[in-house]
């Protein structure tokens, strides 16, 4: 298995360096959101320590655990969690594949001739990782998924062996790739099956991890060698990167703008994108239409307010772009499952 050495630091363009996976802290303005602005500096992995059993590293409240497990020889398991504003850079890995799935979050990947792909919770999808995504972002700054490497001369070799020690017909990997990733991306949202085994591979408990692991990989790859995801499941939707862009900004700008509202109709003409691409693209980006994100948005603002300040709850609704105290109230309520009264009592 090739090595993967990962590198985190906060500046925003990437640095020269060995190895084949490199992580990048992008500096981001202050947000409501739990990622916040950090100080300058860069921050290097060690070689040596980034494949610990459980390796954490900080920067301030944010943060990146990469969980390894060596599944046999050529497959390894990395349980990925992240907080925050990172990016991950990858170089090609000839003959290699990995499958991935989500389970929070969503993953935003970066490819050629500026196509953009984002996968959401519940997703499962494959990576040629001859040709890989040149950048895989994190657009919601919160990330928890499952990420399988597959050396694919050295699993082959195990994966034989295996076989020939149980007694069982021997998985084809080359099959799996020619079927299901003969290109460089394939995401689909996962079926029963595959979100089943990732849960188990989650929920196993520390003392029998490692083997439930290797025999749950084991029954995915046998799962996958049956080739029945049909086209309609496995479609990949990609927007242009210059759309991608602008709905990040149009993001940042509505959010440093919460007392304000504004139309799709404002939001198209100021963003200069149609108005069918604007509302498709923010929800691949972001995972939900923009009226009910910004919505949940405005509650984690006032959340933050009500814990964090002495304002009264008629100035932080007209903060948060409400009028009506008793609009604002239903919707926190809606949101929270407490009045904003009531959830400050409970913060203090």
């Amino acid at each position: 298995m090739p090595d993967l050495p990962i590198k985190a630091t906060s500046n925003s363009k990437p640095q020269a360096q060995e190895g084949r996976l490199k992580m990048i802290r992008t500096p981001q303005k202050r947000d409501f959101l739990p990622c916040k602005e950090q100080g300058a500096g860069s921050h290097a992995f060690r070689k040596a320590d980034v494949f610990s059993d459980a390796e954490a590293r900080l920067f301030g409240k944010e943060k990146a655990i990469f969980t390894r497990c060596h599944v046999f020889d050529g497959i390894e398991l990395f349980d990925i969690s992240i907080s925050g504003t990172f990016s991950v850079e990858l170089e090609a890995m000839p003959d290699t594949i990995a499958a991935s799935w989500c389970s929070e979050g969503r993953l935003e990947c970066e490819f050629q001739h500026s196509k953009h792909h984002c996968a959401g919770n519940g997703s499962f999808s494959l990576f040629n990782l001859s040709r890989p995504p040149k950048r895989l972002n994190f657009p919601l700054k919160s990330y928890k998924g499952i990420v399988v490497f597959f050396d694919m001369a050295k699993a082959s070799q195990s994966l034989q062996k295996l076989s020939e020690d149980l007694g069982f017909h021997a998985v084809n990997l080359n099959l799996i790739r020619e079927n299901l990733c003969s290109g460089p991306f394939r995401s689909m949202h996962a079926s029963e099956t595959v979100e089943r085994i990732f849960s188990e591979i989650r929920k196993a408990p520390e003392l029998i991890k490692e083997g439930c692991i290797r025999l749950k990989i084991l029954e995915l790859l046998l799962f996958l060698s049956l080739n029945e995801i049909s086209l309609e499941e496995s479609q990949c939707r990609y927007f242009n990167k210059m759309y991608i862009e602008a709905v990040k900004e149009m993001r940042e700008h509505m959010a440093s703008n919460l007392n304000k509202r504004f139309t799709l109709k404002e939001l198209s003409d100021m963003f200069k994108i149609p108005f069918t691409s604007l509302k498709n693209c923010f929800k691949c980006v972001y995972g939900a239409p923009i009226d009910t994100y910004m919505r949940e948005y405005r509650m984690q603002a006032a959340a933050v307010m009500l814990r964090d300040t002495k304002w009264g709850i008629a100035e932080i609704a007209e903060k948060v772009g409400y009028d009506s105290h008793a609009k604002f109230s239903a919707a926190f309520r809606a949101s929270t499952g407490f009045t904003p009264s009531g959830y400050r009592k409970a913060q203090v």
